[in-house]
């Protein structure tokens, strides 16, 4: 098994190596696949509270973050910010690092 060569980046190698770990581990596998369901885990405009804010990322690999934001934005109620250049992980530590405590 080959899961990086020489010309690929180590985000690259990461995202590889995550996605053969999941796939292959048993526990991993068997929550995927039986016991877990995006259905579930939907969160739908009229769900959020007036006021909400929601920060997406223009690099989300699971869905397109522009459709999602015009969704939200139609619903009237709902603040979106969308970066586009930041990844997932980075969105929400630099929202986390502008909050008041």
């Amino acid at each position: 098994l080959v899961l990086c060569c020489c010309s690929c980046s180590l985000v690259d190698f990461v995202k590889r190596s995550a996605v053969y770990i999941a796939s292959h581990e048993l526990h991993v596998c068997a929550t995927f696949s039986r016991s877990f369901f995006w259905s579930d885990l939907n969160l739908w405009p009229e769900d959020l509270r007036p006021g909400s804010v929601v920060l997406l990322s223009g690099r989300d690999d699971l869905m397109n973050a522009q459709q999602v934001k015009e969704m939200l934005e139609r619903s009237g109620h709902i603040k979106v910010n969308l970066e586009p250049s930041i990844p997932v992980i980075a969105n929400l530590v630099t929202w986390q690092s502008s909050c008041s405590v």
